[in-house]
């Protein structure tokens, strides 16, 4: 081998070892590079993670100042409502105080005279007047009558309130056992309306109605307020016909009934707080209202103790104009609204599905959520009543005439299939409770309820939604499977 060629070969050599130390210093270099972009990669996660949090932290601060804010604002509001509660009591207990003052001048100007600082029918109308802020559009009259004679009125205008319906109403409600058998329902309705009004008002004559003998100081004075409510709310907002109109859904008319009576309760509060009673109040006879059934007693309650709230809460929002607005808005339909608001969203209508030449009901009606709550309560306690009808969007009952007595037939509707069997169970065992029969297993197949045999024969069934309650109760195996025929869900 040339020297020249040894010494080419040795470069060759060197240049081609040189390329793979190279190659090997490369790779090396680069697994470096790799690792100090993996380690700034993961510097960068952290920081990323840094950032996430203090930005989620910021946002979390963010939200607890506005939540701050809006608790502050919802603070500030209430506080000025009470503020302006006060300042409304303030200004009644004022002009209470007034009042007074005027009553014991005018008595001690007229010492000779029994009337002397009395209050009279002219006085209260503009007591009300002023109270409300509605002015009456034509002269209240005032009739009194002998105790007797004024129950009679009583009874002439609740048979015209229900459209002469009360005879069919009574005996549907005692077999449908919201009312005991042999119940007179007008009797116990007139006690009801007089224990809790004292007169009663004829929108047709434009007339109070009151007992004779009856001053306006103290209780009756009250009661003729309520009346004289009664009367703005008929001529401003035609509530009688209102009421008519609701005849075929009973739980709409109680509903609106809640309104009325709230209404003219709330304006009695302000009227009381405006002329303070220097005298104890009358004793008043309760054994009216405590002989009348449950059903009738708690739901007379009703109107009252849950009408109030509701006035008060609609006067909080507006004055009395918002309850004004509310009577005319038709927004108020059911009890449900009134029981728990914030849980409704919808109703249905329910309608019996009647087939000509088939007997028709002799009368038919909505029960609604507070009906069912009433009649549930009469053989459970209250709070497994009060969750039996939770729930409810809708109903419809009806009672036939049926050979050994009058069967009844019963469709529930509800928003959830958990809420139509919590109220199914609970009519299982109160109808059983009613009617004194011990549960038996075999009255339970499956989603199905059958009692037969018995005192009574008694049918539950599901819809096919499942979110429908349909009952029967007859009094035999024979009635009840011919309303099951008709009503229940094909199989």
């Amino acid at each position: 081998m040339k020297p020249s060629t040894a010494l080419i070969f040795l470069l060759g050599a060197i240049i081609a070892s040189g390329g793979v130390l190279f190659g090997l210093n490369r790779h090396v270099h680069a697994q470096k590079e790799l690792g100090k972009i993996a380690a700034e990669r993961d510097t960068l996660l952290e920081q990323i993670k840094t950032l996430e949090g203090e930005r989620m932290n910021s946002e979390i601060q963010g939200r607890e100042v506005a939540a701050n804010r809006l608790d502050a604002e919802k603070q500030a509001q209430y506080l000025e409502e009470q503020l302006n509660l006060l300042r409304e009591e303030n200004a009644s207990l004022l002009q209470a105080v007034n009042r007074m003052k005027e009553k014991s001048e005018e008595i001690a100007a007229n010492p000779d005279d029994p009337e002397a600082g009395k209050a009279t029918h002219e006085s209260l109308v503009k007591e009300v007047e002023s109270i409300r802020g509605l002015e009456f559009k034509s002269e209240i009259k005032v009739e009194a009558l002998p105790e007797e004679a004024l129950r009679d009125k009583a009874a002439e205008l609740l048979q015209a309130e229900y459209g002469g319906q009360l005879d069919q109403m009574n005996r549907a409600w005692i077999a449908m056992g919201f009312i005991p058998p042999d119940t007179s329902l007008m009797e116990h309705l007139i006690d009801l309306r007089l224990f809790q009004e004292g007169e009663v008002y004829d929108p047709q004559a434009g007339t109070i109605f009151t007992q004779e003998g009856h001053d306006l100081e103290g209780t009756h004075g009250d009661q003729r307020v309520l009346n004289l409510v009664f009367a703005l709310q008929h001529q401003h907002f035609d509530l009688p016909k209102r009421l008519r109109d609701a005849l075929p859904n009973e739980d709409k008319r109680n509903a609106l009934t809640c309104l009325s009576k709230g209404d003219a309760a709330l304006v009695r509060i302000n009227f009381q707080l405006r002329n303070l009673a220097t005298d104890p109040a009358p004793q008043t006879n309760t054994a009216p209202f405590y002989k009348a059934p449950a059903f009738l007693r708690d739901c007379a309650s009703f109107v009252y103790d849950e009408g109030v709230p509701l006035a008060q809460e609609l006067h909080g929002q507006g004055g009395y104009e918002a309850i004004s607005q509310r009577f005319q808005d038709g927004t108020l339909i059911a009890t449900s609204q009134i029981l728990d608001p914030s849980a409704k969203t919808g109703f249905e209508t329910l309608a019996l599905p009647l087939v000509e030449g088939d007997p028709s009901p002799y009368y038919q009606n909505v029960a609604g959520e507070l009906g069912i709550v009433l009649f549930l309560g009469q053989f459970t306690s209250p709070a497994p009543a009060v969750e039996a009808g939770r729930g409810w969007t809708g109903d419809r009952y009806a009672a036939f005439p049926t050979e050994g007595g009058d069967s009844t037939f019963w469709e529930v509707s509800f928003a959830s299939e958990d809420d139509a069997m919590q109220f199914a169970k609970a009519l299982q065992t109160s109808q059983l409770t009613r009617y004194d029969i011990k549960f038996d297993k075999s009255f339970v197949d499956g989603d199905q309820f059958n009692v037969t045999g018995q005192k009574r024969a008694l049918r539950i069934r599901y819809g096919a939604d499942r979110k429908h309650v349909l009952a029967i109760d007859a009094p035999d195996a024979d009635a009840a499977d011919a309303l099951a025929t008709r009503f229940f869900p094909k199989e």
